[in-house]
């Protein structure tokens, strides 16, 4: 018998011994039936008790415990209180005189199911470079992890809530995530060679102006699969070796294949305009991925020697690297965007921004930057929070809910900090009671701390 048994035994029997003993029978046909406030089931922390109110039936009332190794019970006149032990499920049983009873399921451990921030299947690649952990909450910790293949993944936990996984060699396992209660998660974790990408996917040029087109993911090396078409010169870069450097040479609509060691294939499309601008970019238009974050590399040419500025039409998003205004050269001036002040470029939809450049004689030159919405866990759909409603009274007086999506901080505020607060640590949102709301429900916002404008609502109905 562990020492919190112990001490909430004690406890326990302490209250039992102040009431609630033995009397007499008998039955009241107009008797009330036995109710008690704990309702159906009740969700308590691990060596915590709560006490709720016993009436009807024929009092007195006594308690039976089908497991007391995960909580117990005892009566104190018309008071239940319940004790919570170690991390599980279990019934307590409320009886009266005549026989009557109410059972309480108590699940000890959190108000939020086992959860874990991978999916039910991911791939990653080989060596510590390739890791990736997760964190795990909801159910009763402590919480254990394991790999069914040793020898294709390392998987470790690396704290109370986070567990980590390392590909060895390419293969498949499965990860099991236990809490202490024994419910359990699995993951299906292949080890290989991650997504192959491309950035920019598609490209607009003049013939004679060079494009970088970076290459990310996969194995390496990588290389062009196919032929080089004659309207383009093409070439992964000998210093670089995660660059595709593309020189367009005659007018054409044309697709690059990139592959790499594993056969993964990407496709760049290059359009070769007739004709050269006097001021402009190269590529003037292309096309990008919301989850990619690489930098991407533009070129102006043409612009009068002397002091060139460069514009952003939303710096949320991507913006020139460096100074504002910076010296062309008659050679022309390679520019780099970044990723915006959002910290990512996860959008909502498709979104254009458009790169601006200003030279010394006025003139003005622009690329447009496409940012393709791609629906899988990046844009404003994914950003989610369950439950989306919670009712804290006297008995249940915290709360918890789950926030998926976004950038994996967040900013949270109350309607009413008077009857519940609230407080993000991490993903999870904890709700704390302080006296019942003058108006139901409250309202709890929560943002997405990289971008305030991204907001979900919880509803706390606080009793």
């Amino acid at each position: 018998m562990n020492r919190i048994y112990c001490v909430v035994i004690c406890f326990l029997l302490g209250l039992a011994g102040c009431g609630g003993g033995g009397g007499s029978g008998g039955s009241n046909p107009s008797q009330q039936a036995l109710v008690t406030t704990a309702g159906p089931s009740v969700v308590l922390p691990a060596s915590s008790a709560s006490q709720f109110d016993v009436s009807g039936g024929v009092p007195p009332y006594r308690v039976g415990n089908s497991d007391q190794a995960i909580a117990v019970g005892a009566i104190s006149g018309r008071v239940l209180t319940i004790g919570a032990v170690n991390p599980g499920s279990t019934n307590v049983i409320v009886l009266d005189n005549s026989g009557a009873s109410i059972s309480i399921n108590v699940r000890v451990g959190s108000s939020i199911p086992l959860y874990t921030t991978a999916a039910s299947s991911v791939t990653i690649g080989v060596g510590d470079a390739a890791s990736r952990t997760f964190t795990i909450g909801g159910g009763g910790a402590p919480y254990t992890v394991q790999g069914s293949a040793n020898e294709v993944a390392r998987v470790e936990m690396i704290g109370a809530t986070q567990w980590k996984v390392t590909g060895i060699t390419i293969g498949t396992t499965n990860v099991k995530i236990r809490d202490a209660a024994g419910t359990e998660l699995q993951v299906a974790v292949a080890v290989g060679a991650p997504e192959l990408r491309v950035s920019p996917t598609d490209l607009k040029l003049f013939p004679g102006i060079t494009a970088v087109v970076k290459i990310s993911g996969g194995q390496p090396p990588y290389r062009i699969a196919g032929g080089i078409p004659a309207a383009i010169d093409a070439q992964i870069s000998a210093s670089q070796p995660d660059e595709l450097i593309i020189v367009g040479k005659l007018a054409s609509e044309l697709e690059l294949s990139v592959a790499d060691a594993t056969g993964q294939l990407q496709k760049v499309t290059v359009k070769i305009e007739i004709g050269q601008a006097t001021f402009g970019f190269s590529p003037s238009a292309l096309s990008v991925s919301e989850n990619d974050s690489q930098n991407i590399n533009l070129t102006i040419f043409g612009a009068a020697v002397g002091e060139v500025c460069l514009f952003t039409s939303d710096s949320r998003y991507l913006k020139p690297a460096g100074a504002t205004c910076r010296t062309a050269s008659a050679a022309g001036m390679p520019v780099v965007i970044e990723t915006g002040t959002l910290g990512s470029r996860c959008v909502n939809a498709d979104t254009e921004v458009t790169i601006t450049a200003v030279d010394s004689a006025r003139a003005v030159g622009s690329a447009t930057i496409k940012i393709l919405d791609n629906g899988l866990g990046c844009g404003a759909a994914s950003f989610a929070i369950s439950p989306s409603a919670i009712t804290l009274n006297a008995s249940t007086t915290v709360g918890q809910a789950v926030v998926t999506g976004g950038s994996g901080t967040y900013l949270v505020s109350s309607a009413s900090p008077a009857a519940v607060t609230a407080v993000a640590t991490g993903g999870v949102i904890t709700l704390t009671r302080v006296a019942a709301a003058a108006a139901n429900p409250v309202v709890v916002t929560v943002r997405d701390s990289r971008d305030p404008s991204r907001s979900l609502t919880l509803n706390v109905t606080v009793n």
